[in-house]
């Protein structure tokens, strides 16, 4: 039986859900006002940290190859190259 892979997820969509969580988290916790709420919050922004870095290694580990994470001016020098 074949399978058109237009309907099979990607190998990295729990990985960029991860990180669209944790940014969104990250986000709630730098807008958070109350001091015990913010030390929750960055709890759970250590865990989800965590969380992409052991999906990145479950990844690898299964052939699949991550380039290097490029800074913002690393970033802009390539796009006006």
């Amino acid at each position: 039986m074949a399978y058109n892979n237009d309907f099979l997820p990607k190998m990295t969509d729990h990985l960029d859900t991860l990180r669209s969580c944790l940014a969104a988290e990250t986000k709630r916790r730098d807008l958070e006002t109350s001091e015990s709420m913010r030390a929750l919050r960055s709890v759970w922004v250590k865990q989800y940290e965590k969380e992409v870095a052991n999906e990145i290694l479950f990844l690898t580990a299964r052939g699949i190859k991550f380039e290097p994470e490029m800074t913002d001016e690393e970033l802009l020098a390539a796009l006006e190259a």
